[in-house]
Parts: C-alpha cells; structure tokens; sequence
C-alpha cells in the first residue's frame, strides 16, 4: 500500500505493543502487529486487521494481503468479518493468479464454501487463458491478412 516503508524505532514499537497488551489482545495478534510494525508497515494499514472480530488466523491473511501490496479494493472484499479464513485465503490465492476483482467480489458475496470457491475460481482461470490462447492465434490470422493484401496492394501498384 505504501511505497516508503521505514520500521519504526524498537522503543516506538514497545509503546505501541504496550497500549494492545492495556487492551488485552492476545499474545499472538501481539507478536503479528510487532512483526508488521517491523516490516513497515504504518499503524493506518496495521489497524486494517486489529478487530476483536477477526481470529488470529484472519488477522494473518490481512497482514499478508498489506505485505503483497494487494490493491485496497480486493482488501475490502476480502476483510469482511463474515467471511472465514479458508475463504479468504482462496480469494486471496486466486487474487494473485489473475481471477478479476469483480469475480472475487461476486463469488465472496455467494458464501460459498472454500472448496466450491476454488472450483468457480478455477473455472473462471480456464476461461481466462482459453481466450490468452486464442489471442494470439487471432492475431497471427490478421497479420496473414494484413500481409496478403500488402501483396494485393504493391500488385495493384
């Protein structure tokens, strides 16, 4: 999300893990927030995924999601609370390999089990690289065509 990441100082992130402990978050989601303070990340983006709403295991695939600088769009689909971590980390999974945004959205509002998601996602991807193939077949065609009458025109000339 952020191109200038700098951590910041050990005592700055002391103070900042001292307030979570005063609010009694669990030692896990502690250890998670040092990490991503460690990396860079700013409190704006760390507070994304520190909700009591979210287990552990969901706090993580945010933290990844701000780690892989995925776009806030896909963020705000797949940060809902409703959702589990298996189908964010589906949604996530497919994200990268190139499923649109529009089709994660679609099939995160289904709530459809994990299992079912990544089927539709695999469809969607078949699809997608059925028609990368035939791209450049089509565009093969069309140079033969544009060549042919290249030919025409200099006979014609």
């Amino acid at each position: 999300m952020e191109e200038n990441r700098e951590p910041l100082s050990a005592i700055a992130i002391e103070k900042k893990l001292q307030l979570l402990r005063n609010k009694h978050f669990s030692e896990d989601t502690i250890a998670l927030v040092k990490s991503d303070y460690e990396y860079g990340l700013k409190e704006e983006e760390i507070s994304l995924y520190l909700n009591k709403s979210y287990d552990i295991e969901q706090m993580k695939i945010l933290s990844e999601c701000l780690h892989k600088d995925v776009p806030k769009d896909v963020i705000d689909i797949i940060k809902n609370t409703k959702y589990s971590v298996h189908q964010m980390q589906v949604s996530l999974e497919f994200y990268e390999k190139g499923v649109p945004v529009q089709t994660i959205k679609e099939v995160m509002d289904k709530g459809e089990k994990p299992i079912t998601m990544r089927r539709l996602y695999e469809e969607v991807l078949e699809q997608l690289n059925k028609v990368k193939k035939q791209i450049p077949e089509e565009s093969e065609y069309v140079k033969a065509l544009i060549s042919q009458m290249d030919e025409v025109v200099a006979k014609i000339n």
